[in-house]
């Protein structure tokens, strides 16, 4: 409970990189979560050259202006330029991906959605373990919702085969200052017992 309720969000990091073996242990944890038919569809593209970086937040930024644009944000190209300047200082990423490939295949669109729904939920719980082990290791983490909306170019960037899709990018380093606590909703509003 204590690690679960003293996970924090950590956005800002340390110029520190992060060693080979945490990540590893990382992906470790990760690959323990559970998966729907335990078919563990997830990959992992880890990210911890600096070159590569900047260039994976300088594609990653361009997806994020072109969304921005879309929706008629106002600064979209200010806010995009400050997405890629703060993904450039993030010294080490994990990019979990789902391998629509090793899904089961179904013959009604119905269960073939529902069976990419649940390789989406297997990934996350995969994160949701990464973002746990984090601490243990004394680096700080961040969800970040963005690898749904990266583009091709990015895919080209990593090499990233036909049907592995990225889900979930966590950013990952030795936290620059402690984490803010955030208010969480009441269980009152957020529970419901033996029906709404």
């Amino acid at each position: 409970m204590e690690l679960i309720t003293g996970r924090r969000t950590v956005r800002h990091f340390q110029e520190r990189p992060v060693e080979r073996e945490k990540l590893r242990r990382l992906l470790r944890a990760g690959a323990h979560a559970p998966s729907a038919h335990d078919l563990q569809a997830w990959r992992a593209v880890v990210l911890d050259d600096r070159a590569l970086i900047g260039r994976f937040a300088a594609e990653a930024a361009k997806s994020y202006r072109r969304s921005l644009l879309a929706r008629k944000v106002d600064g979209a190209s200010a806010k995009s330029e400050a997405a890629r300047r703060r993904m450039e200082a993030v010294p080490a990423m994990i990019l979990l991906c789902l391998a629509t490939g090793e899904l089961r295949r179904e013959r009604s669109s119905r269960r073939a959605a529902n069976e990419r729904l649940m390789g989406a939920q297997s990934v996350a719980a995969m994160a949701e373990n990464v973002l746990l082990a984090a601490p243990s290791l004394g680096l700080g983490a961040c969800w970040r919702g963005v690898a749904l909306f990266l583009g091709p170019r990015v895919g080209r960037l990593l090499r990233l085969p036909t049907g592995v899709e990225p889900q979930v990018l966590i950013e990952l380093g030795y936290p620059a200052s402690a984490p803010r606590q955030r208010k969480l909703r009441s269980l009152e509003e957020i529970a419901h017992y033996n029906g709404w």
